[in-house]
């Protein structure tokens, strides 16, 4: 800066002679001297944030400075002017090299090492610097935090008990965007689901919120991930979530890392346990005479089980059970013998998972069959004779049906490894109590083999038979049947069935052994008029192979007794017809007497064979009245009453 010094006017200043002092003549000019110290600026400012980690601090001198004494600041001295500590003047010292420049205006801190993650920085310059007037420069100081250079990382995660969302908690606040800004979306975070064999098949985000379920705004630093599971959970399930690449940053614009998941989280069980298999399906058929091993098999590992196994018949049930470790399989062992036609009650009364989930009351039922009801399928019949038969003559004694205890049909066996009485026995009674509770409607049987000749009454059964059955259905209304069948007395075993209200007749035979001979068997019809009757019948070999099948309807003309029916029509004029019925072959006379009992017409007289036969009388000659019609054989006479109207 300079001053000008000048007369105000022309006419202002006078010396002492009167001359006057001219501003143009008379104008001084003086320089003022520096008083003023220079002031110093600093980069980065006093509380200047995020400043990056790389940063070198300036202190810029607003002239150039020497030392007081007037020696030049050199880089070799400038360090010893210059303060770097940690958090602030009483703080950890921080290497740094310091240098001046050219102009001798701007001092630059170098520090030697960059700054860590959020650092508070104290730096200062002391006094001891002068301008080129001597000036003296004042002390100054600054204090700044580097950048948050580490990226946000995982800290852990916390899976609700029911499986509803995970709490994925994080070292810092978080945000949508690298500058700061917005909230975490759904979009930026995955879900990765290991079933591993378990019940639950798949989890997906549904949704984010805080942890008071809260829509998100930016800066928390627990997500509240929201699950949604298809299936109730097993406990073998995993699930991790993990970040999507630069989705998720911190305040400083750092990115949460891929790997920082939340590791593998074991879903929570919640299924209910469950028999998942069963080696023996519920409601089937078991053997009473040998061991039953029936595996239930847990939908997972049990801490409880609790079962009960009885019998409805049976008193003094034997069986075993075990289970494996851990607990997901249970194994119940029935022992023979069991009684026949009985059911056996495993029930499942409670089990209980490692979770603290139970299931009550899973009922099993296992069925006996009937005794002699080899093929299981609820009645015993040619087949099952056949079975019995076959066993017999092959010494096959797990056919063997005696000796047996208790009463019919839920026998015990005491099986003997004999077949004998007791067996023919046991047969021939559990054959006649299935007739008895569920009877039989027959069956129509295919044709195969030769067929019998049914109409003639009395049939050869074919060589080789060693069971057979044949069954005739017939209409009670029409008469009765009778059925003669083979006798094979203690080498073999004949069954009878008849149901003289519904008209059925069932026979069924077997020989235990091979018989030689010939053998009959005959259906004879005892029928009071014309009638069809059905004959099905079935014959097996040894082997137990088909010889001969077939179903045939027959016509009946066998009448059970002589009758002589009412003539038709009765009044008549001049024709009337006479039915009459001949039960045995004989002699047969028809005569036509008046009311005075005389002989007016003989209408037969001959040989006749049984049958059912009609005749024809015309009285045209005859006036009208009462006659009488005579039926005369060799031990019965029949007479009828005959009314003629002219």
């Amino acid at each position: 800066e300079s001053i000008l010094i000048t007369p105000a006017n022309n006419n202002s200043i006078y010396d002492s002679f009167g001359n006057a002092l001219t501003a143009a003549q008379n104008t001084v000019i003086l320089s003022i001297n520096d008083k003023l110290a220079p002031t110093i600026t600093s980069d980065p400012e006093d509380g200047t944030t995020n400043v990056l980690e790389t940063t070198n601090i300036t202190f810029t001198y607003t002239e150039t400075v020497t030392f007081i004494n007037g020696s030049d600041v050199t880089n070799t001295l400038v360090d010893s002017l210059i303060t770097l500590k940690e958090n602030n003047a009483n703080g950890a010292n921080i290497s740094f090299d310091a240098t001046i420049n050219a102009n001798k205006n701007v001092i630059t801190v170098n520090p030697n090492a960059n700054f860590t993650s959020w650092q508070l920085v104290y730096t200062a310059i002391a006094s001891g610097l002068v301008d080129s007037a001597d000036n003296l420069a004042s002390a100054a100081s600054t204090s700044f935090r580097s950048r948050d250079a580490t990226p946000p990382t995982t800290t852990h995660a916390i899976l609700d008990y029911n499986n509803n969302y995970v709490d994925f908690i994080i070292s810092e606040s978080v945000f949508g965007n690298n500058d700061g800004t917005g909230a975490v979306e759904i979009g930026d975070l995955n879900i990765t689901f290991n079933q591993n064999s378990g019940n639950a098949t798949s989890a997906f985000i549904s949704s984010l919120s805080n942890t008071t379920n809260n829509q998100l705004s930016g800066g928390e630093d627990t997500l509240r991930v929201h699950l949604s599971i298809d299936g109730a959970a097993s406990g073998v399930e995993t699930i991790e979530i993990v970040p999507l690449s630069n989705s998720v940053f911190d305040i400083g614009g750092n990115s949460l890392p891929i790997t920082e998941t939340s590791d593998e989280l074991n879903l929570y069980d919640l299924l209910v346990p469950s028999v998942e298999t069963v080696s023996l399906d519920n409601r089937q058929n078991i053997d009473f005479n040998t061991s039953t091993n029936i595996v239930y098999t847990f939908s997972e590992p049990l801490t409880t089980i609790e079962y009960s196994v009885s019998a409805r018949h049976y008193q003094l049930l034997d069986y075993s059970a075990v289970t494996n470790t851990p607990t997901t399989e249970l194994t119940i062992t029935l022992n023979p013998p069991l009684k026949a036609l009985d059911t056996i009650d495993i029930d499942i009364l409670e089990i209980i998972d490692n979770a603290g989930h139970s299931t009550v009351d899973l009922l099993y039922e296992y069925f006996t069959p009937a005794l002699a009801d080899y093929d299981w399928n609820d009645t015993i019949d040619i087949k099952d004779l056949t079975n019995f038969i076959k066993g017999w003559r092959d010494k096959d004694y797990a056919k063997e049906l005696g000796p047996v205890k208790g009463k019919i049909p839920h026998y015990l066996p005491e099986f003997d490894s004999e077949f004998g009485l007791d067996d023919g026995m046991v047969f021939t009674q559990m054959w006649g109590w299935a007739q008895d509770n569920f009877g039989f409607d027959g069956v129509s049987r295919p044709p195969v083999g030769d067929q019998p000749d049914w109409s003639a009454r009395t049939i050869t059964i074919p060589q080789g038979t060693m069971s057979g059955q044949v069954f005739v259905k017939y209409d009670p209304a029409d008469g009765q049947i009778e059925i003669t069948q083979p006798a094979y007395g203690a080498n073999g075993i004949s069954l009878k069935y008849k149901d003289e209200q519904t008209g059925k007749y069932l026979v069924e035979f077997g020989s235990f052994a091979e018989v030689m001979d010939k053998m009959y068997l005959s259906v004879l019809p005892i029928m009071n008029h014309p009638a069809y009757i059905t004959v099905a019948h079935i014959f097996y070999d040894e082997s137990g192979s088909v010889i001969s099948s077939g179903t045939k309807q027959i016509n009946v003309t066998t009448p059970s007794k002589y009758k002589l029916y009412p003539n038709y029509p009765n009044p008549f004029n001049p024709n009337t017809t006479i039915r009459y019925a001949i039960s045995e072959p004989g002699l047969v006379a028809i005569d036509i007497y008046d009311i005075n009992g005389r002989l007016v017409k003989n209408l037969v007289r001959s040989e006749m064979e049984p049958g059912f036969y009609d005749i024809k009388w015309n009285a045209g000659n005859y006036s009208s009245g009462i006659y009488f019609c005579r039926l005369t054989t060799e031990n019965n006479v029949l007479t009828s009453k005959l009314l003629l109207v002219k």
